[in-house]
């Protein structure tokens, strides 16, 4: 398969690789380990964190002063290493999830979108939260693959939690599905989220952002593709819209 690099300028060109496990060799420009993941063992994990810990410790010194006083504060330094190295930015240390892909049995040329899917990523500029919801569809082709709707969960979960601007998790999400779903006919990917970088800095507005990426079918929009992805992602915000009215009027017809 072909595996995705993000040269200096932000460029995507493809790269040769032998299997799926490569997949995660994306390069974020100036991230540690000349760009690359770092694909650390757990021991290598905690000698990290415990590094982390230490330099973070000297960073509150300088902005937080006072902070070794305070009891709460003991651990932080620590708790925010383990924080950003086993969860925040998991995707920088972890091997890309094992994606199966299967052949296209039944020869089934529809959309398949998995909607709402959690974005849980961090500002490369501020190194702020941004938190909103993803959706990923693709079509695959009679003699193309398809992949489990899960995997589509795991890719996104797995390049958000990195240091990112959501222009660019857009597309590098869009390149693994397109690469993954082997001779699809277009793919699509959604993000809407909030950024703390413009709610608790700066403007400190508490807005949301949408970023979207097509390509094939849904770009050219052939058959009404983009139009059929456009409303069942709208049908997605209705049901969510409706959901807490449904389950009080629900509550109130069982209290009756």
């Amino acid at each position: 398969i072909n595996a995705y690099l993000v040269n200096s300028n932000n460029i995507f060109i493809k790269k040769s690789t032998k299997s799926i496990s490569e997949l995660p060799e994306m390069n974020f420009g100036s991230m540690p380990n000349d760009g690359g993941y770092l694909l650390l063992s757990d021991e290598e994990k905690n000698e990290l964190i415990e590094r982390a810990a230490e330099a973070y410790a000297k960073y509150m010194d300088i902005i937080l002063p006072g902070w070794r006083e305070d009891p709460n504060s003991k651990e932080t330094p620590l708790r925010v290493s383990k924080a950003f190295i086993n969860d925040i930015s998991a995707g920088l240390y972890n091997k890309f999830p094992k994606i199966t892909a299967f052949e296209n049995v039944e020869g089934y040329e529809g959309i398949v979108l998995q909607s709402n899917i959690p974005v849980k990523s961090f500002c490369s500029h501020h190194h702020q939260n941004i938190s909103g919801h993803a959706h990923v569809a693709y079509i695959p082709s009679k003699t193309g693959k398809v992949i489990g709707l899960s995997k589509l969960n795991r890719i996104t979960d797995h390049i958000s939690r990195t240091p990112a601007v959501q222009e660019n998790l857009t597309v590098l999400i869009h390149s693994a599905v397109d690469t993954l779903c082997e001779n699809n006919l277009g793919v699509a990917v959604i993000i809407r989220a909030k950024h703390n970088c413009c709610s608790h800095r700066g403007i400190r507005h508490d807005s949301d952002m949408s970023t979207a990426v097509l390509s094939g079918g849904f770009k050219t929009n052939t058959d009404g593709v983009k139009d059929e992805l456009y409303q069942l992602t709208s049908e997605q915000k209705t049901i969510i819209k409706n959901y807490p009215r449904a389950v009080d009027r629900i509550e109130m017809l069982l209290r009756e």
